[in-house]
């Protein structure tokens, strides 16, 4: 085995419109292929976003990540911890898709708790009926 080290310049190909960014901080969404995150961009073929601008969307779970614009949004206000943005605390609205199990469940009322408003998408009537009766979510369907 042989240890080497080495340097590399982390920028964008010519041309390109895409946003490469370092992730600082990734969601715990039980698919680790790609999740929510919070990044820093380094690097913006897109004007909307500039060079130390953070950032929270799909990201993958690596170091860095080159990612298209429609998949970010702009942190304006850092009056929170950043980690908050991977979670249930992204903003004022919720949705939450499948919802027929214990984690949406849980996720919606959490969402409630922290004064967001929660729709929630279920497989049947009986589940929207649970979802809007009976766990107090704002709005589901079916």
């Amino acid at each position: 085995m042989y240890v080497t080290t080495g340097a590399i310049e982390l920028k964008l190909p010519e041309g390109s419109n895409r946003i490469l960014v370092k992730n600082l901080f990734l969601s715990c969404d039980p698919y680790p292929i790609s999740g929510a995150g919070v990044a820093e961009d380094l690097d913006s073929g897109d004007p909307e976003f500039k060079k130390g601008d953070l950032v929270w969307g799909l990201t993958g779970w690596e170091e860095y990540s080159l990612i298209t614009a429609s998949m970010l949004f702009k942190i304006h206000h850092t009056d929170v911890p950043l980690s908050y943005h991977t979670g249930i605390l992204r903003g004022e609205f919720v949705f939450i898709s499948a919802t027929s199990g214990a984690v949406g469940e849980l996720v919606g009322q959490f969402a409630k708790l922290m004064g967001c408003y929660v729709v929630g998408s279920a497989g049947s009537n009986d589940k929207v009926d649970l979802l809007k009766n009976k766990l107090g979510f704002d709005d589901a369907f079916n």
